[in-house]
């Protein structure tokens, strides 16, 4: 009461001086400094400070806002202890704060320039509020001297074709860019897949495709990069470089998978399809070594019907191989040997010695080296035992010989005496 007291007092001693140009009209309007007042106090002057509140007590200072049943619905001013300003309604969910510098919605107690807080979930709203269907709205980030040119600026561009959000350097090149429809763009205003990042011919791609299914990451020059991809033709992983690639892939076939490492037709391939599974490694010359999906190895053969095929000179300087049945059996007192007679037969009849393959037989299959080493031992075992069986033959004579000599001798002697 005593502030509006007081206030009432200023104003009539106001009037009283400056008749001349006050007016108090007949809709009950005031004007101070102005003989047309258009609202209920009209305030009109040439000096800067038009209206002064001052407290007393160093404490609240502030202007009430009520509704026609006399309830305040909101209040404007200073705090309690005068230090920030608030706009606040009655029932304070919503305040504006302005302490230090330092702007608060939401909250008494703003830490930065501008703080926005709210139980709910707050919003900052920029827009161009017209009917106009294009238009831009932008949030700028100074820095430096605050130039634009040391600053950075969101952007909302909206045209008759394309709504996107930007974002843009201090050149005002467009760094990046959201599309509406969720595609993002880096270095180029215009993104074709979800993720496109862009610096002259170089490009990272992260799309899908007209197939549905197909997902897409394509990182390169031109045609030089690297591509993961799914879709209806290629799946897989391919780093590429002119003639030089590598390949995790499926084809039009569902079940094939390749990996391919090489320069023009040099390098390695493994690949699983109808025709071919395994591992390959191969030059301008052809394949050079296979590795079968049945676990064979072909070293100069793409076939190879063993676990390990050789088109070619082995030069080793051990081969260890595992035997059963080594043929000590020969000296076995069982051992059915063949007379020599029977061996020549043999020889006669089939051109090659008994249980050893023909020429013939070898040309067409091979030799099994382990199985023809038994075999050759068993050959040296069984002459070992005809030139034992020769030996005690020759000792026999030698020993008849010997006792035809000691009685020719007796009989030189015995006509020596005659």
């Amino acid at each position: 009461m005593r502030k509006l007291i007081v206030i009432i007092t200023l104003l009539s001693i106001n009037i009283g001086m400056h008749a001349q140009e006050n007016q108090i009209g007949n809709t009950g309007n005031i004007g101070i400094g102005t003989t047309n007042p258009f609202s209920p106090l009209h305030i009109k002057s040439s000096l800067d400070g038009m209206v002064t509140f001052q407290t007393s007590d160093n404490t609240w200072l502030y202007t009430n806002w009520m509704d026609n049943g006399g309830t305040r619905k909101t209040w404007m001013g200073l705090g309690a202890d005068l230090s920030s300003f608030n706009i606040n309604v009655e029932n304070g969910t919503d305040k504006i704060l302005f302490n230090g510098g330092n702007v608060g919605i939401g909250t008494t107690n703003p830490e930065h320039h501008l703080q926005l807080t709210s139980s709910n979930n707050p919003t900052l709203a920029i827009g161009k509020l017209n009917t106009n269907t294009q238009g831009k709205s932008s949030l700028i980030f100074f820095a430096g001297n605050g130039t634009t040119a040391n600053g950075f600026t969101m952007q909302y561009n909206k045209t008759n074709s394309t709504d996107r959000l930007s974002f843009v350097d201090g050149g005002n090149r467009e760094a990046l860019s959201i599309e509406n429809g969720g595609d993002i763009g880096i270095g180029t205003t215009t993104p074709d897949s979800k993720l496109s990042v862009k610096s002259g011919g170089q490009s990272i791609n992260f799309l899908t495709g007209t197939n549905s299914s197909g997902y897409v990451l394509n990182i390169g020059v031109n045609d030089d990069g690297v591509n993961i991809a799914n879709n209806s033709k290629i799946r897989g992983f391919n780093l590429k470089n002119s003639d030089q690639t590598i390949n995790f892939l499926t084809g039009t076939n569902t079940s094939r998978y390749n990996l391919n490492i090489g320069v023009n037709d040099d390098g390695i391939n493994i690949e699983n399809n109808s025709s071919v599974r395994g591992f390959n490694f191969k030059n301008g010359n052809g394949d050079l070594m296979r590795i079968t999906h049945s676990g064979n190895i072909g070293i100069g053969t793409i076939t190879p019907d063993s676990k390990l095929s050789v088109n070619g000179v082995v030069h080793a300087k051990e081969v260890k191989i595992d035997l059963v049945g080594w043929p000590d059996y020969v000296f076995e007192n069982t051992y059915q040997l063949l007379t020599l007679e029977q061996v020549e037969t043999h020889i006669k009849e089939k051109g090659h010695l008994q249980n050893i393959p023909s020429a013939q037989e070898v040309e067409e299959n091979g030799i099994e080296l382990g199985e023809m080493n038994k075999k050759l031992l068993e050959k040296i075992e069984e002459l070992t035992l005809y030139t034992i069986a020769q030996e005690k033959q020759i000792q026999e004579q030698n020993k008849k010989n010997q006792e035809l000599e000691d009685r020719l001798k007796k009989i030189e002697d015995l006509l020596s005496q005659n």
